[in-house]
C-alpha cells in the first residue's frame, strides 16, 4: 500500500505506525477467527488494515476521520477486490455501532491506533458499547495502559481502571517505542488487549457505576463520606447495617472494582438510582 503519500494532520494528532514488525504483533494479538468482523478505528495509511487483508474474516469495517486516508485504503481494497472490505468516511464518536452490530451477532472484534487527545472518549464509547464486541486489541499511550491494568492503591489507578476492569479482563501486550510512528510522538506507547466478559449479573448496573466511580475520582484525596455519600444525601448512621460502612473513610483509590459494585448495589438498594440499561451510541 501507498502508506506514506498523506501528510499527517496535526488538528488530528495523527502519528502514523511504520513498523511493520509491530503492527504484524498487532493483528496476531487479535487471534483472528474466519467468522470474525473486524471494526478498526482510524484505519491512517492502512498498515493495519493491508495485513487484515490477508486473513480470511467476515466482514471489515474502518472508521476513518480523514477523507484523503479513506480514499488511499479504498482504492487498496479495489486492487485486492475484497467485497467484505468496506471503509466509511466518519469520526468514531459519531459512529453508532448497532449499523454493523447485525452482521456480527454482537462478535466484533476491535483494533486501531487511537489518537492520544481522544483517548478516553474513545475508550468510553467502546465500553458503552460492551455488548457488541468481544475484545479490542489497542495501541494506547502507555501511561493509559497503565492506569487501565493498576490495581487498588496505586497511583495511576483511576476511573478507567475500575470500569474496565470490571467489564473486561485486560492484558498489558507490549510497548512501542515512539521511533515507530511518522511524526514521532513524544510519549511512548502500548498495546492493550482488552477481552469484556459477558452474561454478567451486574451489566445492567453500568451507568449508574460509572456515575458513582467519576463521582469518587472527581475528589480522589477525599475520604468517600466526603467525596461520595455525601453527594447522594447519606449520612455514616444510615450506613450502620451495610457493609459499605467500612468504606466511609477510605478514599476512592483505595476500593476495588467489586467494592464499587457493592456500593452500587446499596445505592440501588435504597433507590437512589434507576435501574436502567446502558444505551449505546
Amino acid at each position: 500500500m501507498a502508506q506514506y503519500f498523506s501528510k499527517p494532520k496535526k488538528s488530528l494528532g495523527q502519528h502514523f505506525l511504520w513498523d511493520r514488525n509491530i503492527a504484524k504483533k498487532i493483528i496476531e494479538a487479535l487471534q483472528i477467527r474466519s467468522d470474525d468482523v473486524i471494526l478498526e478505528i482510524g484505519p491512517g495509511r492502512g498498515i493495519l488494515t493491508e495485513l487484515l487483508m490477508d486473513y480470511q474474516i467476515s466482514f471489515y469495517l474502518g472508521v476513518e476521520i480523514d477523507r484523503n486516508l479513506v480514499a488511499l485504503v479504498e482504492n487498496r481494497i479495489k486492487e485486492k477486490g475484497l467485497p467484505n472490505f468496506r471503509v466509511l468516511h466518519k469520526d468514531f464518536l459519531d459512529f453508532k455501532v448497532d449499523e454493523i452490530e447485525h452482521i456480527s451477532d454482537g462478535k466484533i472484534k476491535v483494533v486501531g491506533n487511537i489518537p492520544y487527545r481522544l483517548t478516553s472518549a474513545i475508550l468510553f464509547k467502546i465500553l458503552d458499547n460492551r455488548d457488541c464486541f468481544s475484545s479490542c486489541v489497542l495501541m494506547l499511550q502507555k501511561e493509559v495502559v497503565e492506569r487501565i491494568v493498576s490495581p487498588p492503591a496505586s497511583k495511576n489507578y483511576g476511573i478507567l481502571s475500575v470500569l474496565i476492569q470490571l467489564f473486561a479482563d485486560v492484558e498489558h501486550l507490549f510497548d512501542v517505542s515512539s521511533n515507530c510512528f511518522v511524526p514521532k510522538p513524544k510519549v511512548e506507547s502500548s498495546v492493550i488487549r482488552i477481552n469484556f466478559k459477558h452474561n454478567l449479573s451486574y451489566n445492567n448496573k453500568y451507568e449508574p457505576l460509572k456515575s458513582i466511580v467519576k463521582q469518587a475520582f472527581n475528589q480522589r484525596r477525599k475520604k468517600l463520606f466526603n467525596s461520595l455519600f455525601k453527594h447522594y444525601q447519606i449520612n455514616p448512621s444510615e450506613l450502620d447495617e451495610s457493609e459499605v460502612r467500612n468504606f466511609v473513610n477510605l478514599r476512592a483509590e483505595q476500593l476495588s472494582p467489586m467494592q464499587f459494585l457493592e456500593i452500587c448495589n446499596y445505592l440501588g438498594s435504597r433507590r437512589i438510582y434507576g435501574s436502567n440499561t446502558s444505551g449505546r451510541s
